[in-house]
């Protein structure tokens, strides 16, 4: 499996954020940290919806295992940018197949299903292209997208 960082964003002193991961060229994972505030959590959102544009990926993983609260309007803002991306360049391209997008988060992170909540994470699109995943562990996603291995984090 071949896994590419596209970005790594951290402060001056080395604490980082946000790390962007191209992993076989088709699936976008998105790895956040600790807490961000509002305005680099929404800047990040902004890189990562530019890479979405130049690498095309066919879904996308948002790992908020080790990522502290964000507000339902960052969470809406980052809904939203996805969308955008499967509305313009996903739909396009691959019209029957859907985009799948799997958030994994801790066991004590309450994520409600989509049909529940319009807003944050769970924002669809009225074509149903996008699939929602929730997970609690990175080793589901092997299945999930069909992968042999996943480098674990702290193995990059």
């Amino acid at each position: 499996m071949n896994t590419i960082e596209l970005l790594r964003l951290t402060t001056t002193t080395g604490r980082t954020y946000l790390i962007v991961n191209m992993v076989d060229d088709e699936i976008m994972e998105i790895i956040w940290q600790g807490f961000t505030p509002e305005l680099i959590f929404k800047a990040g959102i902004d890189t990562i919806a530019d890479l979405m544009i130049k690498h095309h990926p066919a879904g996308i993983i948002f790992n908020i295992l080790d990522h502290k609260s964000i507000s339902k309007e960052s969470q809406r803002y980052a809904a939203a940018a996805t969308l955008e991306y499967v509305k313009k360049y996903f739909v396009r391209t691959i019209s029957r197949q859907r985009f799948k997008r799997v958030i994994v988060a801790p066991g004590d992170v309450v994520l409600p299903e989509a049909e529940d909540q319009p807003g944050g994470y769970f924002l669809r699109l009225s074509e149903s292209r996008v699939e929602t995943i929730v997970l609690r562990d990175m080793e589901e996603v092997y299945r999930v997208f069909e992968l042999q291995t996943f480098q674990r984090q702290s193995e990059r």
